[in-house]
């Protein structure tokens, strides 16, 4: 007898996390990251239990610090050091990408 496929657990959207407890429903967001890399998000975005509360309490800055310091550790787990100036460019351009999905799930029309 075969046995099913192995799937991976769901992780979080916004900082890896596993496990996930919560989805939002967000419109399709198109973000431009270089000039010729244009990524096009999906609908429902996972969250892990920490991101979820901060996301449903409007906190923004502390989601972005949140995905930033989880991704900085993760990075350093691997050998990799992240310099500051690289850290401020990715915070900056996470805070644009969480922005647009605070801005997409807006969009998102509940019946």
């Amino acid at each position: 007898m075969e046995s099913p496929p192995q799937t991976s657990p769901a992780v979080c959207d916004f900082c890896s996390a596993v496990p996930v407890v919560k989805s939002f429903d967000a419109a399709l967001l198109g973000v431009q990251f270089t000039e010729s890399v244009l990524h096009v998000f999906d609908s429902r975005w996972a969250a892990c239990a920490v991101c979820a509360r901060l996301i449903e309490e409007d906190q923004w800055d502390e989601l972005t610090d949140h995905a930033i310091e989880a991704w900085r550790a993760s990075a350093e787990g691997t050998g990799v050091r992240i310099d500051a100036d690289h850290l401020q460019h990715l915070r900056k351009e996470m805070a644009r990408l969480h922005g647009g999905f605070r801005e997409a799930r807006a969009k998102v029309v509940v019946p």
